[in-house]
This record gives C-alpha cells, sequence and structure tokens, in this order.
C-alpha cells in the first residue's frame, strides 16, 4: 500500500495542530507514552507459571518446550514488501553463505510470460530505485500464485513495464550487506510465509490477532477480535510497543483499541528500546514498528536506512543484559509484488479463503542460542508467533489457525540450549548518504492509513512521537553511528 505524500495538510483541525507537527505541520506538544509494561495489581505477584510439559519426547529429543524454555525475551521487526527469492534468492549462489548448498534460492533461469508472450526472467535489481514496488493486492497476488504456479507475477502488473521489471529482481550481498552478514551469523527461515496472500494490513492483523476478520484490503478493524497482546497481558507477562515512525501500526489497524490496565500500546519510541535494551528492562514481548515515512524498507524508501534500524536493534540486544536469553525475530509482512517460486502451501483457517498462506517473505530469527548460519525449511507463517508465545508462557490459543502454527523451536540448538552466549560476529558497516535518504523519505509513506488516522484524530495523542520527521531520522542515523553499524555522509 503506497503513494505520494508532502503531508503538509493536517492543520486544519486546530486542536491537533500542535499534535501532527511531526507530519510536516506538526505532531507537536503531546508527550509520548512511557510504554506501560506493567499490568494491573493482580500481576504484582508475576506472571503465572509458564506452559508444562516433557522435557524430551520418546526419542530423546528436546520438546518444543524445552527449546523456548530458555527465552525470556521475544522481540519482533516486522520491516515492509519484500519477498524471499527478491532478498534472500541470492543465497543460495553466494559464495561467503555458509549454507548455501542448504537455502531454497534461486538457481538460474526463473522467469515469468505475460499474455503477450513476452518473457522476462529474474535480474539482479538497480539499488537506487525510484519506484514504490509492484502491485501486491489481494487480487494481484492471487493472479501472481496462478493456482500454484507462481507464473503470474508480470500478468499482475501488466500494462506497466517498470512493474513488471521491478517485480522479477533480485538483491544481493552487495547492496544489502547487513542481511546477509545477519544471514551468516543467524537462522534464514526458508519457509516463512506470510499469513495472508494478499497486502499489508491483513498480514499485520494477523501477526496481531491470528485472524484479519475477513479483511482483504488495508482497512482498519474497529471491532477488533482478540490479540496477543491480551492474551500476555491476562497471564501477567509483559509487553511493549516500539515504534521508529509517529505512531505504531497497531492504533491506525485497530481502530480505538486499548488494552486496558495493561496497555502495552501506549507507543513508545524505537529509542526507548535502546535504553531498555542497555538497562536490562525489555519486556517478555514486544514489537517494534520502523518508520512507515523512512526506515520500513518499502519501495522506494532506502535500503541502507533500513539496514540501519535493523542493525541498531540487532546490536543494542547483542549489548543487552538480556542477549543470553533473547530472540529476535525480522520478517517482512508480505511479497510487496515482487517474484518468489515457492508455491505458497495452505493451513488452518476457520475462513476458507483465509487457508491460503502468502508468499514466502525474507525471516531472520536471531540470538545467541539460534544454529547458527543454517536454514530452517518448518513451515512457519506470521502466526508462529503467537505459536511460540504460547509454547514459552502457555499464553491461552486464538484459535484454530494459532493451534496450526508451528513454533519457533526448531530455530533452536539444542546443543547452545543453558550455555552462555558465545562471542558476538561483525557487523558491515552501512554507508548513508544522508542526502539521498531525505530525497526518498518523508515524501512518501508506505501507510497512508496511519496518516489518515493522524488527520482523524483517531490515534491518541499519547501514542504519538511529537518529533519532525527530520528529528526522527537525525536520531536514527546517530544511534546506527554509535552502535558502529552506519558510517554516514552530510
Amino acid at each position: 500500500m503506497a503513494r505520494r505524500n508532502s503531508l503538509r495538510g493536517l492543520a486544519g483541525q486546530v486542536s491537533r495542530r500542535a499534535a501532527l507537527k511531526g507530519l510536516g505541520a506538526g505532531i507537536g506538544a503531546a508527550a509520548l507514552g512511557s510504554g506501560c509494561a506493567t499490568g494491573p495489581d493482580r500481576c504484582e505477584a508475576g506472571p503465572t507459571a509458564p506452559a508444562v510439559g516433557p522435557d524430551f519426547d520418546a526419542h530423546g529429543a528436546p520438546t518444543p518446550r524445552r527449546l523456548l524454555a530458555g527465552i525470556d525475551t521475544f522481540v519482533v521487526v516486522m520491516m515492509e514488501n519484500r519477498s524471499f527469492d527478491h532478498f534472500f534468492g541470492a543465497l543460495a549462489f553466494d559464495p561467503d553463505y555458509p549454507a548455501r548448498d542448504a537455502v531454497d534460492g534461486l538457481e538460474g533461469g526463473e522467469a515469468n510470460e505475460d499474455d503477450d508472450g513476452t518473457t522476462m526472467a529474474m535480474h539482479r535489481a538497480e539499488v537506487a530505485c525510484d519506484h514504490h514496488g509492484p502491485l501486491h493486492t489481494w487480487d494481484a497476488a492471487h493472479t501472481a500464485f496462478a493456482e500454484g504456479r507462481n507464473d503470474g507475477f508480470l500478468r499482475a502488473n501488466k500494462g506497466v513495464l517498470w512493474r513488471q521489471r521491478d517485480a522479477m529482481t533480485y538483491h544481493d550481498r552487495s547492496q544489502i550487506p547487513l542481511f546477509y552478514a545477519l544471514a551468516d551469523q543467524y537462522v534464514v527461515c526458508d519457509r516463512w510465509f506470510s499469513s495472508v496472500l494478499g497486502p499489508t494490513w491483513p498480514n499485520r492483523f494477523f501477526l496481531h490477532a491470528t485472524t484479519s476478520q475477513g479483511i482483504t484490503t488495508n482497512d482498519p478493524i474497529t471491532d477488533g477480535p482478540a490479540t496477543i497482546w491480551e492474551k500476555l497481558g491476562k497471564g501477567c507477562w509483559s509487553s511493549k510497543a516500539y515504534a521508529a515512525g509517529p505512531a505504531h501500526w497497531y492504533h491506525a489497524g485497530f481502530r480505538g483499541r486499548t488494552l486496558g490496565g495493561n496497555d502495552p500500546m501506549v507507543c513508545t519510541r524505537v529509542e526507548t528500546f535502546f535504553h531498555d535494551a542497555r538497562t536490562g528492562n525489555l519486556p517478555n514481548f514486544s514489537v517494534i514498528d520502523p518508520d512507515f515515512w523512512s526506515s520500513d524498507l518499502h519501495p522506494p524508501h532506502s535500503l541502507a536506512l533500513g539496514e540501519a534500524l535493523v542493525g541498531s536493534i540487532v546490536r543494542s540486544m547483542q549489548e543487552s543484559p538480556q542477549w543470553g536469553r533473547s530472540l529476535l525475530i525480522i520478517t517482512f509482512d508480505e511479497y510487496g509484488g515482487f517474484y518468489d517460486h515457492v508455491p505458497p502451501p495452505t493451513t488452518e483457517d476457520p475462513r476458507p479463503a483465509f487457508r491460503q498462506l502468502g508468499f514466502r517473505v525474507p525471516s531472520l530469527v536471531i540470538g545467541p542460542s539460534v544454529r547458527a548460519g543454517e536454514v530452517v525449511s518448518t513451515q512457519l507463517e506470521h502466526v508462529s508467533i503467537a505459536a511460540s508465545l504460547a509454547t514459552r508462557f502457555g499464553i491461552e490459543s486464538l484459535g484454530p489457525r494459532m493451534d496450526a502454527a508451528a513454533d519457533l523451536s526448531s530455530c533452536i540448538d539444542p546443543a547452545k540450549v543453558g550455555l552462555p552466549p558465545g562471542p558476538m560476529g561483525r557487523l558491515p558497516r552501512i554507508d548513508i548518504d544522508r542526502r539521498r535518504v531525505e530525497e526518498v523519505s518523508f515524501r512518501f509513506t508506505s501507510q497512508p492509513g496511519i496518516e489518515a488516522a493522524l488527520r482523524a484524530g483517531a490515534i491518541p495523542l499519547d501514542r504519538i512521537d511529537p518529533r519532525s520527521h527530520e528529528e526522527r531520522l537525525g536520531s536514527l542515523l546517530r544511534h546506527a553511528q554509535e552502535f558502529e553499524v552506519a558510517r554516514v555522509s552530510e
């Protein structure tokens, strides 16, 4: 979901004028909420007992419960709009990738044909892309899927040559070096499918609630389902939402929803995440949103800036006293219209139209206890995050979709369970031209629905970051340099 916008017309509502400065006419005077990670009085005694069960199965292998028992801190970062082959397909022929023979990536010769007989093969992308990406609506995704043939990516963008060309592109190590360095050191999930064969919002609904309640478009839920946040709160497990942008997606997607006494959705800045990590105060579960105006990796936003955000999050966790019992999940909401050669499978869902999973998305599972430099091919999806919380913390199920999803225990190395963290690997420094980044940021948001919610006053002021885009960008670049994951030229 994407459109250009200058975000200059937000001053019409006098009562919110000062509160909208960060969007060009002001998100201004309101102080950002602290992000509540504590529950109501009934939680003063601490969380409920975690999931119980045997540590080993009948064959002596550790159970999922045993493998995840050492994880107290789950952190999720969901970026925007890239398919697995588009981002990680080149791992299969990367001489420096240790698991290139195991990853299900590109083999060469992958192509799609248009209705007029035009054939276009996969080709290396240009780093500097001023386009907004191929079409990725519900209809476009189903056209590309073509009943499992995955040969409709050109037809889904029929008549628009630049979209067709973009759909058949891939990146390599030279273009996204930080992501490839993380792949070298941690787990690549080459069977992580988006939850919905469609656009952003339905997939983000599935992350938070394991359902979109039948929504196939980028429209909000106004009478929302239960979410993993409420289930965590009921068990007195701590949680918090962080955002690198002016507001967390949750407040635009689940319109009008708050979570009562345990409200992790009083959104906090990503800088607070860095502080919480440094001081050992990260909650049991958190979701970090990128800045949907700059660092979300949605075309045409800067690849370098997105890597700077991800690298800063990774490094902040590696330096945290909580690192030894943490799991960081980096994933993407959906495929963004980009080619992938693996036909997505089906799963269980009360709504038949949603049993079809979406295309694969690039996904990394990061932590000191994971299978270093390996590929995990377990079938996963965004609901696997909720399933992992159920395995580890014993939270209540949100329904058959969650019950059917595999958790992330297959990413844990049994030989590392209970051991102290090993040495941290090196991460490359990303070269960032601030002037170039500013040229492709701010004028476009991947989430106009958030902008609309801000315009309408639908997001409370204590859930809005009052800083300007430029201030947020400057802060991110400073942190990226401090974490030694970026070099910035002015």
